[in-house]
């Protein structure tokens, strides 16, 4: 069993932890030190795996909700039992219960009568989802009044 505090090797470029870096100063499965590992990840570091794994998941997140269509919506919402289904006036809000890595998974929401998804952490509450997809629509019309896309 890992611990928190267990160092391994990852790589940002590959967004994957290597290997696990043991008390010998080897790692688990290759058994190489960590300049051997870098020779072959240039940008491999040594860290802690519940670091490794925030930077993971941060990596894994979408700044920008993607807007689909109503079909789209309605096939993720169908396709596997949803998690956190929330319901309020015109906005709905669900996660896939699939999850994509760690703690990261699908999210979607219906905005009045637009339609997102992306990538972020489950732990976001229905309000921070809709002001997110809210976000993204003022940035979108910021953008077309000074025709800046």
């Amino acid at each position: 069993m890992l611990q928190e505090t267990q160092l391994c090797i990852m790589s940002k470029n590959s967004c994957c932890v290597i290997d696990i870096l043991l008390s010998d100063g080897k790692t688990m499965f290759e058994r190489e030190t960590p300049s051997q590992v870098q020779r072959r990840y240039r940008d491999a570091e040594v860290m802690k795996i519940d670091a490794a794994m925030a930077v993971i998941e941060e990596l894994h997140i979408d700044k920008e909700p993607e807007e689909i269509t109503e079909d789209s919506f309605m096939d993720a919402y169908e396709a596997l039992p949803p998690l956190h289904s929330i319901y309020r006036g015109k906005n709905h809000t669900f996660m896939m219960s699939e999850f994509y890595s760690g703690n990261i998974t699908s999210i979607y929401a219906m905005v009045g009568n637009r339609y997102f998804t992306f990538h972020d952490r489950s732990s976001l509450s229905h309000d921070e989802i809709i002001r997110k997809c809210r976000m993204h629509i003022t940035n979108l019309q910021v953008a077309a009044e000074c025709d800046c896309v």
